[in-house]
């Protein structure tokens, strides 16, 4: 099965999950069929966790660690993602600035 492309409205909807949890050091950023967490200035970016899209509601977590993405396992809902990172990996979203 092909992978489904990320279109705006999953920008946005990523966007709002960060906004609600106070995570404003964070910015998403589209790439393909993934969504990528990240922050720092332009052209200096720290990427911290990316989510791809798996089926239109599913999406894979990997987390960025030292240069590459390792995968986590998990595949969820965008906003059960984002719940698992805050209950579980609360490390993942701190700001590293």
């Amino acid at each position: 099965m092909p992978k489904r492309s990320v279109d705006m409205f999953d920008v946005s909807k990523l966007e709002g999950l960060l906004e609600k949890r106070g995570l404003d050091h964070l910015t998403v950023r589209k790439h393909g069929t993934k969504l990528i967490l990240e922050s720092g200035p332009e052209g200096d970016k720290l990427p911290y966790a990316r989510f791809t899209k798996d089926t239109v509601h599913l999406w894979l977590l990997d987390v960025h660690a030292g240069r590459k993405w390792e995968p986590t396992g998990f595949r969820a809902t965008l906003d059960e993602l984002m719940a698992l990172m805050d209950d579980a990996f609360p490390w993942l979203l701190a700001s590293r600035g």
